[in-house]
C-alpha cells in the first residue's frame, strides 16, 4: 500500500501558499524568498517501517524522518520545531503538525496520490493552500 507514495515529484502549481505560510507564522523575508523560488522537489522514500520526505528547492532542503502513527518531532523549511504524526489511509498521507512552543497551534497536511502525481492540501485554521506535484 505505501509503494503508492513514494517516488520523486515536482511541484507544478500552488495556491495560495504565501497565504498559508503567513498563517502558520512565517516572517515576510522568508515567505518572499520561498515563492520566488521556481523549483521545488518532494522526494518519498521508505526503508522497513521508517519513511522520508524530503523537500528540495534551490533555497534550502529539509527532511523529515517518521513511522506510520508515531509522533515524531521536526524541524520545518523555517525553522519552526512541531511533533508531526503521520497516517495513511489508501492513497492518502495525512500529516498532523501541532506546535512545541505553542500547544494549541496545528496544521494539516494532507497528500493525495494518483499515478500522475500528487496534491497536497495545507490548512491551518481557515486557511487552506493546494500545491499540485507531477510524478517524475
Amino acid at each position: 500500500m505505501a509503494d503508492k507514495i513514494l517516488g520523486t515529484y515536482d511541484l507544478v502549481e500552488s495556491k495560495d501558499f504565501d497565504k498559508y505560510m503567513e498563517a502558520i507564522g512565517v516572517g515576510f523575508l522568508m515567505r518572499k524568498m520561498a515563492n520566488s523560488t521556481t523549483s521545488m522537489q518532494v522526494e518519498i522514500s521508505q526503508n522497513g517501517d521508517d519513511f522520508t520526505i524530503k523537500s528540495i528547492s534551490k533555497l534550502k532542503t529539509s527532511e523529515v524522518k517518521f513511522k506510520l502513527n508515531q509522533e515524531t518531532k521536526e524541524t520545518t523549511m523555517d525553522g519552526r520545531e512541531v511533533l508531526s504524526t503521520f497516517t495513511l489511509d489508501g492513497n492518502t498521507l495525512t500529516q498532523v503538525q501541532k506546535g512545541i512552543k505553542d500547544p494549541s497551534f496545528v496544521s494539516t497536511i494532507e497528500r493525495k496520490f494518483t499515478s500522475e502525481g500528487m496534491v497536497a492540501t495545507l490548512k491551518h485554521k481557515d486557511v487552506v493552500a493546494v500545491r499540485t506535484y507531477k510524478k517524475i
